[in-house]
């Protein structure tokens, strides 16, 4: 790398990398069974991995969006002020 970028390979997670690997294999038509062997996983992980390639889902990861604040703005900032000032005795 001597343009001192990552390439995207580096920038991927090892699950994405895996599921990646996985999409190869599934397109060169190999069994789930011996997908799982060649990369470690449960067959049940390679079966969800078709299924996602299936209907167009990429390998990266799918950011979950969590649950919405219950918290103002305002209480945001005072819980911030709390945690950056610390235990006070």
């Amino acid at each position: 790398m001597s343009s001192g970028t990552a390439s995207r390979q580096d920038k991927l997670t090892d699950m994405e990398w895996k599921r990646k690997q996985g999409y190869d294999l599934i397109e060169k038509n190999f069994k789930n069974s011996e997908i799982s062997k060649m990369l470690h996983v449960d067959r049940r992980t390679v079966y969800s991995w078709r299924v996602r390639k299936e209907n167009d889902v990429g390998y990266e990861n799918i950011k979950q969006k969590g649950a919405k604040s219950r918290l103002s703005e305002e209480q945001k900032k005072q819980l911030k002020k709390i945690l950056e000032d610390g235990a006070s005795q």
